[in-house]
């Protein structure tokens, strides 16, 4: 395979002129079927961008050809460029799946698509892979003073966020989910579908602003100022360490103003859902982690500290943060086993704990767990979507679903986006007793309907790996105002400003880029496979971002809902400082080791000087 591989590649990069005529004719045909087709909006904007871009990489690979050095780079180039063409197949099925009266037609459309994306995709990479080959940041000058970069950072964030929350957003974002929250906070029952520990926090913090001021919404306000706090010191704590790391300053710069002026960061900071802090929880041990691997100045005891507590509550703010953390630590330990050990058991540590506070704990506090239907919301979207489109199934499967849903509920209120509806016709009782029998008629539905089932999966998840125009919402800038919940605006002015403000961001196709997960998501993958090829371990800090995407390709209950993704927009600036950083030449442990061999290497060298002079002077004598 990897010859074949190899012949394949060699053969795209020679000046053959039929096969350039090739290429250049499935690519054009990729333009303007994407140009000319209708659909969602901002996926054409991508498409077409990824084009101009290909026929570029396409031009300077004829012009200066690229070496690609050996199988396995090969492999990884080939195996990245199946992957995106691949998915913009898959994502747009609509496009030729109707046609049934002929299958030219989509056979095609396919063809198109898939070979125009190949060529595209190749070209693209091989020419990113190679030109930055070596590439990292340099920066010559020292940087000390931390702290009070630190400082500045973190006044210009919390000031900002405290100001807007104050004159027209008190008291911050509180919408179904956090009402959910209030409401067993109220009861003093507590369950653990939404986070029991972030609901705890939200109950301390609640608590005592009751027993300060009697009032609800200072109470909701006391949570949000001490967020904000959280929020503030976590942007703070990434841009320093890029700082000491000797980021470029215009990255930095850059990075802090996306942190003070994209609507996403001002309104979540405020926003009492779970997502917010895990989203700065998850950079903030990406960020601690990368200190002490790299070895950036600091207390290690501190670091420690950090990257024990954050990553903890990357385990249990969310129910897919033990998923992503121990996928996360495997690939840790397998790339770091020999040179952190202190580190992997730290890791190791983390989910032990989390699995003790998350499980025995809550099972002795008598809190019970999310219901088995929320991991399931990809199985019933597919085998609703069977129902939905009125396929035919055997008398045996159809007595068996009755049996787990009500049919007929679930085919009127079936949505392809969304599965929360769906679940509602779910029998749980029956369901939650009978799990491997309702396994067993998954599959076989499954077998008998596949492009159902696919088609479903697409629609239910493509928002999190393919750029799309809409998500469900971007930025919750409202409140429920009930139980004694309502919104202040001090400014109306101000108020209206944030409104469009935030509607600028909504409508421009190149503003969406800064919140568009899938489009995030792309360029992620495209610097993971190049530390790949490098032979970068940088890779390893890509992982969590991509396990996050992973977990919710297998069970997101919204197509497209921007808060479950929230941590890759945290951490996306920080990834790409990453991707560029060179460990090898930076890091105190290699600097400390290669101090080591110089000196015992002198020392040799001394001892056998010594040695041949004393041998010369015997011989003398």
């Amino acid at each position: 395979m990897a010859k074949v591989l190899s012949k394949f590649y060699h053969f795209m990069m020679e000046k053959d002129i039929v096969f350039i005529m090739v290429q250049i004719t499935f690519m054009i045909d990729w333009m303007i079927f994407f140009g000319l087709t209708k659909g969602d909006t901002y996926s054409k904007v991508a498409y077409l961008l990824i084009g101009f871009a290909g026929f570029i990489a396409f031009y300077d690979n004829l012009k200066h050809p690229k070496e690609i050095h050996n199988r396995r780079e090969e492999s990884i180039l080939f195996g990245a460029t199946i992957l995106f063409s691949m998915w913009i197949l898959l994502a747009n099925y609509k496009i030729y799946l109707p046609y049934v009266d002929s299958q030219v037609k989509p056979l095609l459309l396919r063809g198109i698509i898939f070979w125009g994306s190949f060529f595209l995709w190749s070209h693209l990479l091989v020419f990113f892979f190679e030109r930055l080959r070596g590439f990292e940041w340099k920066q010559k000058e020292a940087r000390n003073a931390a702290f009070d970069v630190f400082l500045i950072f973190f006044i210009l964030l919390l000031c900002l966020y405290m100001f807007l929350f104050f004159v027209s957003c008190y008291p911050g974002c509180v919408w179904s989910d956090s009402i959910n929250q209030l409401e067993q906070i109220m009861r003093n029952e507590f369950t653990n579908h939404h986070s029991y520990y972030h609901t705890s926090l939200v109950k301390f913090f609640y608590d005592i602003g009751m027993d300060l001021w009697g009032n609800i919404n200072a109470a909701i306000a006391l949570y949000q100022c001490f967020q904000m706090i959280v929020v503030a010191f976590v942007f703070a704590y990434c841009l320093t360490t890029m700082y000491q790391a000797k980021a470029p300053y215009w990255l930095i710069i850059v990075s802090l103003l996306g942190y003070l002026l994209l609507p996403c960061h001002i309104f979540s900071s405020f926003n009492m859902w779970k997502d917010t802090l895990f989203g700065v929880m998850f950079l903030c041990f990406l960020v601690a982690l990368f200190r002490m691997v790299k070895g950036v100045e600091g207390l290690p005891i501190g670091q420690a500290i950090v990257l024990l507590i954050s990553g903890i509550c990357v385990c249990l703010f969310r129910s897919n943060g033990m998923f992503t953390f121990i996928i996360s630590t495997i690939v840790f330990v397998f790339a770091f086993h020999k040179e952190n050990r202190k580190i992997c058991f730290i890791l190791c540590e983390i989910i032990v704990v989390s699995f003790i506070l998350k499980r025995p704990i809550l099972a002795l506090l008598k809190v019970p767990q999310p219901p088995i239907i929320e991991s399931l919301s990809i199985p019933i979207q597919q085998i609703a979507r069977v129902v939905e489109d009125e396929k035919e199934l055997s008398e045996t499967d159809k007595k068996l679903l009755n049996c787990f849903m009500d049919v007929q509920r679930a085919k009127a209120v079936y949505s392809p986006w969304l599965s929360d509806w769906v679940k509602g016709s779910m029998k749980m009782d029956y369901l939650e007793d009978n799990m491997p029998l309702f396994f067993c008629l998954w599959v076989h539905i499954g077998i008998s309907h596949p492009i159902e089932y696919f088609r479903a999966w697409v629609d239910q998840t493509i928002g999190f790996w393919n750029p799309v125009d809409e998500y469900m919402r971007v930025c919750y800038n409202d409140v429920y105002q009930m139980h004694g919940i309502k919104r202040s605006v001090k400014n109306e002015s101000i108020k209206s400003f944030l409104d469009k403000y935030l509607a600028i961001f909504s409508v421009n196709p190149f503003l969406k880029a800064t919140y568009n997960i899938g489009f995030l998501v792309w360029i992620l993958l495209v610097c993971f496979f190049a530390n790949l090829v490098w032979k970068r371990k940088n890779a390893v800090f890509i992982v969590p971002e991509l396990a996050i995407v992973l977990s919710l390709m297998i069970a997101t209950p919204v197509s497209a809902e921007f808060r479950y993704a929230y941590c890759v927009v945290t951490s996306f600036p920080f990834l790409i400082f990453i991707a560029f950083v060179n460990f090898h030449h930076e890091s105190k442990t290699n600097l400390l080791q290669e101090e080591e061999k110089k000196n015992h290497h002198e020392i040799t060298i001394t001892k056998n000087s010594y040695q041949n002079g004393l041998e010369s002077h015997s011989v003398e004598h």
